[in-house]
């Protein structure tokens, strides 16, 4: 059991976080929708209302049952990294990219990929899915400098063309929601996660954003 402290502004919201390793496999990942190997994985949260000490906490336990989503395709995170390539910036499966729970608008999500600011993410498709769906929103675990005035974007490129912009996504708000995506890459080559930076009353922004839930889909 590991407690962490996922806010640095207003009141912390403190929770207690649930964390698996499972040890490698010399055959990969077999399936799909497999949890990739060997990370850590965090699975599940339950938020603790109020200080407690060792005898109350063991009487208010809360047991959570792993969630398990099952998809007809593949979640990113699960792909093979020579399919799922970080060609710039730096990239988390299944956490911030300061290796917290991905946590956008004070809602946890247990799969996706976070990432720097600015950064792109290349995905080769070979015309074997028919849909691509992720939430795109900053991580409200990190605060900067800039907060109330940086900004940035999230583009969605697809066989070079750009499919989808979030618009000035703003650190002002940590409470603002994730944008949907949901795109047709029927018979698409590449898929591009882009990340851009927008500056800002004279501050150009640098955040961490996330990708949560980003899901490749074989039917519409």
């Amino acid at each position: 059991m590991s407690l962490n402290l996922l806010t640095r502004g207003g009141v912390p919201v403190v929770s207690a976080w649930v964390w698996a390793k499972k040890p490698p496999s010399a055959e990969g990942n077999l399936l799909p929708n497999a949890l990739p190997q060997p990370e850590i994985v965090s699975l599940d949260g339950a938020t603790l209302l109020k200080p407690v000490n060792e005898t109350i906490a063991a009487k208010t336990t809360k047991i959570v049952a792993r969630p398990i989503e099952r998809i007809d395709g593949v979640f990113l995170d699960a792909m093979d990294s020579s399919l799922v390539r970080q060609t710039s910036g730096r990239c988390e499966k299944n956490a911030s990219i300061a290796k917290t729970p991905i946590l956008i608008a004070g809602r946890r999500y247990s799969r996706g990929l976070g990432v720097d600011c600015p950064s792109k993410i290349t995905v080769s498709l070979d015309g074997h899915y028919q849909r691509f769906q992720a939430l795109a929103g900053l991580d409200s675990a990190i605060m900067n400098n800039y907060m109330d005035r940086s900004a940035i974007a999230f583009e969605v490129w697809v066989d070079g063309q750009k499919r989808w912009d979030s618009g000035p996504v703003r650190n002002a708000d940590p409470a603002e929601p994730p944008r949907s995506v949901d795109l047709d890459v029927a018979g698409a080559k590449v898929l591009e996660l882009v990340v851009v930076a927008q500056d800002v009353n004279g501050h150009a922004a640098q955040n961490f954003a996330d990708w949560a839930e980003a899901r490749l889909l074989k039917e519409k």
